[in-house]
């Protein structure tokens, strides 16, 4: 049995404005598409509180059911949209210094930074979530 973890899906500017614009929300989606998960907005842990006020929107769910989200994701919002949905795998990674020493913060905590995963243009359907988080905007950036 998989347990539920926290994934962090981090929407383009414009794939969001089109979701407002038609009044839809990352829930609707995944209810759309008839899989049960608990979305949520949080602290993207990136964000340490510091500067940043803007909530992440968290998907609660085994990683199973991430991974076979996504596919039917992309394509619920390219119909929706009727333009192509690009679907990148994000990491969390600590900063590190020039020596390969991970860098802390004032309370002992490593900094952390999100890293695009490489996939070739074909596995993007394919996708399987091993990270923290997806990105999801239109068009193949």
């Amino acid at each position: 049995m998989e347990y539920d973890r926290e994934v962090f899906v981090f929407l383009s500017p414009e794939v969001e404005r089109f979701l407002t614009d038609n009044e839809i929300g990352l829930k609707d989606l995944f209810v759309k598409a008839g899989i049960k998960t608990n979305v949520k907005l949080g602290q993207d842990p990136v964000s340490n509180g510091e500067g940043r006020k803007e909530p992440a929107t968290i998907i609660l769910a085994s990683a199973a059911v991430i991974a076979a989200a996504t596919p039917i994701l992309k394509e619920l919002i390219k119909n929706l949209s009727g333009r192509e949905t690009a679907v990148h795998e994000r990491r969390l990674l600590p900063v590190e210094d020039s020596k390969g020493n991970i860098v802390l913060d004032a309370s002992g905590e490593p900094i952390l930074h999100w890293t695009n995963v490489a996939k070739a243009q074909d596995a993007v359907d394919n996708i399987t979530i091993k990270g923290f988080g997806v990105e999801i905007s239109f068009g193949g950036r």
